[in-house]
């Protein structure tokens, strides 16, 4: 256990300082010696000035004085020759084949160790792969292999143990293939990965029925993308960087730990709708530029999303890609809300509340009982088909005063004033959530704590309308009906506001695209928020 802890260490030290070297790390080098890296960018040397160059520069270090050089290879094999010599040898997403002298460690990351009548000083090691140990080959120290096997021919030489790290791994040969033409290449999408394109496919399902789901959103995000592609950027930056202070903040007030899930998931589901509208941008940039300007926007997404996918399989650059596109659909997400709550417009007021009868009808006097339809008025019905002769003029022109008058009740709250955005309800909501939270504390938190909150909001429903948040935003809840908010409706859609929370906060999400601004609880209560003018009181 001792040997293959020390084994573990340091292979994990070698890749640590392999991957540091081929990424462009600052790792000082030995006192005594110069790192040979051999990249996948390296133009390919053939067998022969291979064999020279090694060859050629441990002599040069040999005839100074000095130990042979370490070998980092990356994203492809290596052989070391049978008259070359190396400190240690490092493959990254390669298999490697020693047939010369090692003086310390071999490993391999994603590919086979082969000791080919070679000498090997120290431990030999293969994750998620194979080692084989041929005849007349030595190896000091253990040889290891993590998710693979051992071979050790009759006539080799191991001084250490030898120790298989053998589990159950379902398609270890896919995660073997997607570690060394995916991760070791920093890429997403690779032609040898065949499974990586069907989640690439999967994702581009979801995303096709996004845009079919929620066009408006995706359509506004898209606008926001068109008109101000750096501003949406740099908004995804700022977001990202105020997120952990929102966060954090949060925390602090305790009940606000609530909030925390729902903030998160509205940032993931704007992200998700402006990765949807930059893809159709991508896409109706590619048809302007080949002179179509009509393209529909499921042939916009599908053009954004191959190109993605081409993107994708360039090393590096992928994860540029990646990250940029996920960046910029996120500014987009939240530029487009603050906008929408810039460019809030007030409600066109419904005069006639559907059911409510004309404002003003002049009513005629009849000296017969029998009733009148208040929905028909006198010109209306002078001018009905088939009327006989002189209604209008005999029967409407009766008797009553033309000073006396039907009207109608005026128009209710929930119809003459503008509904309350989405965010201008968050907003409030989350001033509201801080201060209840407050309260919560003073009894301890759960499960009394709940109480409390649900206690504060229908309290302040029932008794004026709103709420603090509502008070500072200038938001009140009325009934659709018209008629007072009771404490029955109020617990009704306190209760509500719970189940629209419990279900992953999609009631409260409703708001959003719902053409009446309601939530689920607004529903069940039949409740609407409207925005009421500056300067009239709520209290």
């Amino acid at each position: 256990m001792k040997n293959w802890c020390k084994t573990y260490w340091l292979a994990t030290g070698l890749v640590i300082t392999a991957a540091t070297v081929a990424f462009g790390g600052d790792v000082p080098p030995p006192a005594t010696n110069d790192a040979v890296l051999i990249e996948d960018a390296t133009p390919a040397m053939d067998e022969a000035s291979h064999a020279e160059n090694v060859a050629e520069e441990s002599s040069r270090h040999r005839r100074r004085g000095r130990q042979p050089v370490p070998v980092v290879v990356f994203g492809k094999n290596f052989t070391l020759r049978s008259n070359e010599t190396a400190e240690v040898v490092v493959v990254l997403g390669g298999s490697s084949k020693i047939q010369g002298k090692v003086d310390d460690v071999v490993v391999s990351i994603g590919g086979d160790v082969e000791v080919e009548g070679g000498d090997v000083d120290s431990e030999v090691v293969a994750v998620f792969g194979n080692v084989r140990i041929g005849p007349d080959s030595r190896v000091g120290g253990d040889v290891v292999s993590v998710g693979g096997e051992v071979t050790v021919a009759d006539s080799a030489t191991v001084d250490g143990e030898v120790q298989p790290v053998s589990f159950q791994i379902p398609y270890l040969s896919e995660i073997r293939s997607w570690l060394v033409h995916c991760v070791m290449k920093f890429r997403l999408l690779a032609p040898q990965v065949g499974w990586v394109w069907l989640v690439f496919g999967a994702f581009f399902l979801f995303y096709l029925l996004v845009a079919v789901a929620l066009p408006r959103p995706v359509e506004i995000c898209l606008g926001e993308i068109t008109r101000r592609p750096a501003t949406t950027f740099f908004m995804a930056i700022l977001t990202k960087l105020l997120l952990p202070v929102v966060i954090v903040v949060l925390a602090a007030t305790g009940i606000g730990v609530v909030v925390i899930p729902f903030l998160l998931a509205a940032l993931f589901f704007g992200a998700l709708i402006g990765k949807v509208a930059f893809l159709e941008y991508l896409g109706f940039s590619l048809g302007k530029l080949f002179g179509s300007n009509n393209l529909k926007p499921a042939l916009a997404l599908v053009i954004g999303a191959v190109l993605l996918a081409l993107l994708y399989m360039v090393p590096i650059l992928a994860l540029v890609v990646f990250a940029i596109t996920g960046l910029w659909g996120l500014g987009a997400a939240v530029t487009a809300s603050f906008g929408s709550l810039r460019r809030e417009t007030d409600r066109p007021p419904i005069v006639n509340p559907p059911g409510a009868a004309p404002m003003a009808a002049t009513m005629p006097a009849t000296p017969m009982s029998m009733p009148i339809d208040p929905m028909i008025s006198p010109m209306a019905a002078a001018a009905a088909p088939g009327a006989a002769p002189g209604v209008g003029e005999g029967f409407f022109a009766g008797t009553m005063p033309a000073t006396q008058s039907v009207s109608s009740p005026v128009a209710g709250e929930a119809y003459a004033l503008p509904r309350a955005s989405f965010w201008e309800r968050m907003g409030a909501g989350l001033l509201d959530m801080v201060l209840a939270g407050a309260l919560c504390g003073f009894v301890g938190g759960p499960p009394f704590g709940f109480l409390v909150i649900l206690a504060y909001f229908v309290g302040m429903w029932a008794w004026k309308g709103t709420t603090i948040g509502g008070l500072v935003a200038n938001l009140k809840v009325v009934r659709l009906d018209d008629k007072p908010v009771t404490i029955v409706v109020a617990l009704v859609r306190g209760l509500g506001a719970a189940f629209s929370a419990m279900v992953f906060f999609l009631g409260f999400f409703w708001i959003a695209w719902d053409r009446e601004r309601q939530g689920w609880h607004d529903m069940i209560a039949g409740t609407v928020v409207v925005r009421v003018p500056r300067g009239r009181s709520l209290i």
